[in-house]
């Protein structure tokens, strides 16, 4: 059996491995260009092969004869979501998109009773679909299994930091330490949860506030999900950046970073320059509007003075209006986010205190 063993482990090294790992990063590809279009938030994507390691030790566990046929997770991907919620969403969108394996798919939750503890996640065993097998560029992985992982990040830290303890049920942990284990996975669910409820209350908020300015109320406070739904329903923004564009700053192309004012950003600032409702956030971009042109042509001898190009980004081009027409009234401690880099942040400074070259 060793012999036959190490055998069947230099083959798989040699043969299959390689192209599981290169089938386990063409599906982490694929799955991120048919969740994106969705609208769902992810926080990031693994994809990973089977080691030589763990090939043979799961031979030897499940008693395996013929390792290369009965195994169905040779590739593995992960894919990891803000909330939980988005758990069910992809996995109906994978559904859809895969030949899902029932008997061989699972959520780990259905597994645990009610006063037990463990890493929730769910599982899915797939194979490509008929449609996609018949592509030339998948054809060579038509028969292949990949494993699918889709859980939280409130349950993939739970699972990294349990694996870490080596304690993955309360059975296997020391009785004087499964009570404290109990707790911290109670945390991780309610953290889960209420990062959940979080997201659900925000999105109920922004609904109260579209409807508030739809009827032409702005009498709401400032913060960001108020002015979200501002520049949403209240804003022109293709205006803005037309505006932009007409003072001579550069067409939007593929975002670089170069700034990126959020709506976050803009709410400390429209709240140092004197606005506490989106009424007066709408007076002061009226009044700015005025005299765009002006301050815009500002913004752009600002650019060129420190080697900063801008461009005609909406929300970008309001800031660079506002701060050189009502940059003055920022306090001296203002601070412009470090993530910008300091040449950015310099040309801000010199733009709000009327330096343009």
């Amino acid at each position: 059996m060793t012999m036959n063993l190490e055998t069947m482990a230099v083959e798989y090294r040699e043969k299959y491995q390689p192209k599981y790992a290169a089938y386990a990063e063409r599906i982490k590809l694929l799955l991120q260009d048919l969740i994106e279009p969705t609208g769902i938030r992810v926080a990031f994507y693994e994809s990973r092969v089977k080691t030589v390691g763990s090939f043979k030790d799961k031979i030897i566990r499940k008693k395996y004869q013929s390792p290369f046929s009965e195994m169905k997770d040779f590739a593995g991907v992960r894919v990891i979501t803000y909330y939980r919620d988005d758990v069910t969403r992809i996995a109906e969108m994978i559904s859809r998109e895969f030949e899902v394996s029932p008997s061989d798919s699972g959520d780990k939750v259905d597994t645990l009773d009610v006063n037990q503890f463990g890493y929730r996640s769910l599982h899915l065993v797939c194979q490509m679909d008929s449609g996609r097998c018949q592509r030339s560029e998948w054809q060579a992985y038509a028969d292949l299994y990949v494993e699918i992982q889709v859980r939280s990040v409130a349950e993939h830290a739970w699972a990294l930091l349990s694996h870490e303890l080596e304690y993955k049920s309360a059975a296997s942990a020391p009785s004087n330490i499964q009570r404290r284990l109990f707790m911290l996975s109670a945390l991780f669910e309610i953290a889960d949860n209420e990062f959940q409820g979080l997201r659900s209350e925000y999105g109920r908020i922004e609904q109260e506030y579209a409807s508030a300015i739809r009827d032409g109320d702005l009498s709401a406070s400032l913060n960001s999900a108020s002015l979200a739904a501002f520049f949403k329903f209240c804003t022109d923004l293709e205006e803005w950046a037309e505006l932009g564009r007409s003072a001579g700053l550069g067409v939007p192309r593929e975002y670089l970073g170069e700034f990126e004012a959020t709506t976050a950003f803009l709410v400390e600032m429209f709240t140092q320059m004197g606005c506490r409702t989106l009424q007066d956030v709408k007076e002061l971009l009226d009044d700015v509007k005025e005299v765009s042109d002006e301050a815009l042509r500002k913004s752009l001898s600002a650019s060129q003075h420190h080697q900063c190009p801008v461009y005609a980004y909406p929300l970008d081009v309001i800031m660079f209006a506002a701060l050189a027409t009502r940059g003055n009234s920022l306090s001296s401690g203002f601070k412009f986010p470090a993530a910008w880099g300091a040449r950015e942040a310099s040309m801000l400074e010199d733009l709000a205190r009327g330096v343009a070259s």
